[in-house]
């Protein structure tokens, strides 16, 4: 406990300023978070998830201010203040060169022409590059884990692919 008093300025600041969780914290300073949740609230922070457990964040659309959960603005790299705004944000994207098309029978050819050289399972993720689900040519396509993976990846965020097209084709041509 006496370590955490002589490095208190460092712990508020990773917790109000970086944002950094409780655990974290503790990891990196080798003790509870427990411990970190104490030394916090005798130096006067407020820990409380009513009133801390929100930041300030702008809308990435409107540039509105708005309040987001600390760890969901951890974990998210754009905040939004509402639906209209996110898929406003979205359209700009797609004005901007990234075009989606959707292709019932251009996913399933995907998927077949994808499962002649790598092992495809029911729940992977058959992503096209371009968003344009006709265009089915190994360069253009990826392969995740699930879902949740290629939103991810959509939003900005290194997640692990399990095939990526473009390296199957510069590994046959070498």
């Amino acid at each position: 406990m006496s370590t955490l008093n002589h490095h208190i300025d460092n712990i508020i600041h990773r917790y109000t300023v970086d944002l950094e969780p409780m655990q974290s914290i503790a990891n990196h300073y080798n003790c509870t978070r427990v411990a970190v949740y104490y030394a916090l609230k005798r130096a006067g922070v407020d820990t409380s998830k009513r009133t801390n457990g929100k930041v300030d964040a702008r809308c990435e659309y409107c540039g509105k201010v708005i309040q987001v959960q600390r760890a969901k603005f951890r974990r998210n790299k754009h905040s939004f203040c509402n639906s209209e705004c996110y898929y406003a944000w979205l359209d700009r994207k797609s004005a901007e060169g990234m075009m989606y098309v959707d292709s019932r029978q251009g996913r399933r050819i995907a998927r077949e022409i994808i499962s002649k050289v790598f092992s495809l399972q029911p729940g992977h993720i058959v992503h096209h590059e371009d968003r344009n689900a006709t265009n089915n040519e190994y360069e253009n396509l990826k392969v995740f884990q699930c879902q949740g993976d290629h939103l991810r990846y959509h939003r900005g965020f290194r997640v692990p692919i399990l095939w990526d097209g473009a390296e199957y084709i510069r590994r046959k041509v070498a």
